[in-house]
C-alpha cells in the first residue's frame, strides 16, 4: 500500500532498531526556520563520529495549519517553533516531507523506502543493492534525533 506522505509520529513508529540505537548520542541543532514555507533546516552532529550532516523537514499543509497572521514572532528558529507548536498543536500530525544528506539516509535504504511512501524532497529511482533487503529502514539515526527535538 502507498501512503501519501507521513507525520513524525508515524515516522517515529516505523523507526528501526539500530537506528533508533545511535540516535540516542545525536544531537540537532535548528539553524534555520522559513515560517513561510513551514521548512526546518538542522545540522545533526554524533557523538560517535565528528561529522555534521544536515537534514530538512518540510510540514505539507503549513498554511492550513499555521495562517501567516497566527505566526508568532520571535527572534531564534527554537524559540520560534516552540511557540507555533503551543499554539498550533495539531502541527505534530501533519504530514512532512524529509532528508538528510549522510551517506546512510541514501545508500541504506532509509531515502528509497521513505520515497515510497511519498514522505522525501526528491525521488529516488533506484534502490539500494544489498543494504536493505527487508525493506525496514526509514530514518537515519540523525532524523530521528530531529524528530525527538521537534517533539521535546
Amino acid at each position: 500500500m502507498i501512503v501519501t506522505a507521513k507525520s513524525i509520529v508515524d515516522m517515529l513508529s516505523d523507526v528501526d532498531y539500530m537506528s533508533k540505537q545511535r540516535a540516542g548520542g545525536c544531537t540537532p541543532n535548528l539553524y534555520a526556520f522559513n515560517k513561510d514555507l513551514g521548512v526546518f533546516d538542522f545540522v545533526t552532529v554524533c557523538a560517535t563520529s565528528r561529522n555534521g550532516w544536515g537534514q530538512r523537514i518540510q510540514f505539507v499543509n503549513w498554511y492550513i495549519e499555521v495562517p501567516p497572521e497566527e505566526e508568532p514572532l520571535a527572534g531564534d528558529p527554537t524559540s520560534s517553533w516552540h511557540q507555533i507548536k503551543s499554539l498550533n498543536p495539531s502541527i505534530l500530525s501533519e504530514d512532512v516531507r524529509v532528508e538528510c544528506d549522510c551517506p546512510a539516509f541514501i545508500w541504506w535504504g532509509h531515502h528509497f523506502n521513505l520515497d515510497q511512501e511519498d514522505a522525501t524532497f526528491f525521488h529516488q529511482p533506484f534502490p539500494p543493492d544489498h543494504n536493505d533487503p527487508l525493506r525496514e529502514r526509514k530514518s537515519c539515526k540523525h532524523l530521528i534525533a530531529v524528530y525527538n527535538f521537534l517533539f521535546g
